[in-house]
């Protein structure tokens, strides 16, 4: 039997100031400053007894700070057929951290103090009415979950556990595409990326025991073409579809893991999307969609095709603030996630099923000033995004 008892506070501070104004005749130019501070403090303790009714204890308290001095500014301006929007965002980054286990051994991590910088741009041409052109570069980072830097082994069984990484880095990506709109709905994209410090959780085998833990698995790259549009096939009877053929590469150096070598893989993959929408009259609409994912590659793991067709319909009510939903998902119980990682001493395979079939009912009503609910969404900061928890 495993008893696990835990204390998890997070704090996060963030405060920003931004400007905005008319630059360069029809110009406009955003700018602003941000500081944003956390501190994660994670107490835990694993008691765990086995058939000789002898008691294991494990226990770490880990502490992470982290402050990030952000300034950032973008530049939006039309000129005869085309529209440029160029921005920069710069981030100065310190943090440290310790882990204290139940034998009083410590882990410091040592302070580090990185700037980034991450241009954006933005191009588009409006041919005509029905025709126009873009391309795109970005660059973003991805910093990895303050669970995810915790090195405390959180063991789920007596024979898997999960390990987070004290020395995990964030994850760097750029970004380039083009596409091809027609009449402002039909699009063609085509966007490659890669992705450095890749974060991944790998699978460690040692006897009987498994170990997930998360590392920076190498580069992926990432090639794919899609191709989405609207249609209308009778009065009453539209939808939506999407199709997305890729590629995707992986070059990663895992030596320093046990019995993981160097990985130099890739693959092919799909992704579709269909949807249809029908207006039934009187108020009522229904729709009936499916999406398909291909079987696709990850570093060390291989992941089985999955797809799913759902149903719904919906009533609009009380001059229409009132709505009710009805809604069968996942009608023939396809969501079925099927994986196997296989390298080096490595062969393991893992199937996850949940309740993703099943019939639904919803009633709601709106209240007050929708615009002002939306806002005070778009105002939560990024961090929050980084707090994630353990089932």
């Amino acid at each position: 039997m495993i008893t696990i008892l835990k204390q998890v506070l997070i704090n996060l501070f963030s405060a920003k100031a931004d400007l905005s104004t008319k630059f360069l005749k029809n110009g406009k130019f955003e700018g602003g400053l941000k500081f944003t501070s956390s501190q994660t403090e994670n107490n835990l303790k694993t008691m765990q007894q086995n058939a000789m009714e002898q008691q294991q204890n494990q226990a770490n308290d880990f502490n992470y700070r982290e402050q990030v001095y952000a300034a950032y500014g973008s530049f939006n301006k039309n000129f005869n057929k085309w529209s440029l929007n160029a921005g920069l965002r710069t981030g100065l980054t310190q943090s440290k951290g310790q882990s204290l286990d139940n034998n009083q051994s410590k882990t410091i991590l040592s302070d580090s103090l990185y700037l980034n910088v991450f241009p954006t741009l933005f191009l588009r041409f409006q041919k005509d009415e029905n025709h126009s052109f873009g391309f795109s570069y970005t660059k973003r980072l991805n910093r990895p979950s303050f669970q995810d830097q915790n090195p405390y082994i959180y063991r789920t069984d007596s024979y898997y556990a999960q390990q987070g990484n004290p020395l995990l880095l964030p994850q760097y990506t750029q970004s380039l595409g083009l596409d091809f709109t027609w009449k402002g709905q039909t699009q063609i994209k085509l966007n490659f990326n890669q992705t450095k410090n890749l974060q991944e959780n790998i699978i460690i085998q040692t006897g009987d025991q498994t170990l997930a833990k998360w590392v920076n698995a190498g580069t992926r790259s990432f090639l794919n073409i899609n191709v989405s549009s609207p249609f209308q096939i009778a009065k009453f009877w539209s939808g939506y579809a999407s199709a997305e053929p890729y590629y995707q590469f992986y070059k990663a150096d895992l030596s320093k893991i046990s019995s993981l070598g160097n990985i130099n893989n890739g693959g092919l993959g799909f992704n579709s999307y269909i949807s249809n929408n029908f207006d039934l009259g009187k108020k009522w609409t229904a729709s009936l969609s499916n999406w398909f994912n291909y079987a696709s590659r990850s570093s060390i793991y291989k992941t089985k095709a999955i797809t799913s067709v759902d149903v719904a319909f919906k009533k609009q009510l009380l001059g229409d603030k009132m709505t009710l939903n009805l809604a069968y998902r996942d009608i023939f119980n396809t969501q079925r996630w099927a994986q196997t990682a296989l390298a080096g001493d490595i062969n393991q395979s893992s199937v996850r099923k949940w309740e993703s079939s099943g019939a639904y009912f919803g009633l709601s009503y709106r209240f007050g000033n929708q615009k002002i609910k939306a806002n005070k969404r778009a105002n939560q900061i990024e961090e929050q995004q980084r707090i994630k928890s353990r089932n």
